[in-house]
C-alpha cells in the first residue's frame, strides 16, 4: 500500500452509503453504490505528519477530498 497508515490512528469511521439497482451501465439511475466516508484520525507521529496519503481501489471513483483540522 502506499497510504501512510502508520502514522496516523483511526478514532471513527462514519459511512454514509447508498445503494442503486438501475439498469447495468454508466448513466443517473444506474447499478452502483455511492455515499461519502469521513474518517477521525490522530497522528502518531511526534512532529506531527507532513502529509495523510490514501488509496483506494481501482474500481472506485474518488470525486471529492478534504482536510478539517481540529486542535
Amino acid at each position: 500500500s502506499a497510504s501512510s497508515f502508520r502514522a496516523f490512528e483511526l478514532l471513527h469511521l462514519h459511512l454514509d452509503l447508498r445503494a442503486e439497482f438501475g439498469p447495468p451501465g454508466p448513466g443517473v439511475g444506474s447499478r452502483g453504490l455511492s455515499g461519502t466516508a469521513v474518517l477521525d484520525l490522530r497522528c502518531l507521529e511526534p512532529e506531527g505528519a507532513v502529509e495523510l496519503r490514501l488509496d483506494s481501489h481501482p474500481c472506485l471513483e474518488v470525486t471529492a477530498a478534504a482536510l478539517r483540522r481540529e486542535r
